[in-house]
């Protein structure tokens, strides 16, 4: 239910155009990534991105784009996905599994 939730409120305030940023911190762009990553990695056909605002949607469909280019570039046979480091973006990544 929390789950849900959270979930509705970020849906809430991205359609009533919520928090307006000009920038993402450092480690709202980690949290995109690591999100991105937890995402491409599932395989579970439920798995979900959540994301509160413009400019986070931007940055992983951004990131995307680039590890979708490196893996063309090394004969397109897996995405290279970068390796996971433990931060503050794990604790809460905004991913539903």
């Amino acid at each position: 239910m929390k789950k849900e939730v959270k979930d509705l409120k970020a849906e809430l305030s991205l359609l009533k155009g919520g928090e307006q940023r000009d920038n993402l911190s450092s480690e709202d762009i980690e949290r995109c990534n690591v999100m991105v990553n937890n995402f491409i990695k599932s395989d579970d056909p439920s798995h979900t991105l959540v994301l509160p605002d413009r400019l986070m949607i931007n940055q992983c469909f951004y990131y995307f784009r680039t590890q979708y280019k490196n893996a063309l570039k090394k004969g397109g046979n897996q995405l290279a996905i970068m390796p996971e480091t433990p931060s503050k973006a794990d604790k809460d990544d905004g991913v539903s599994n």
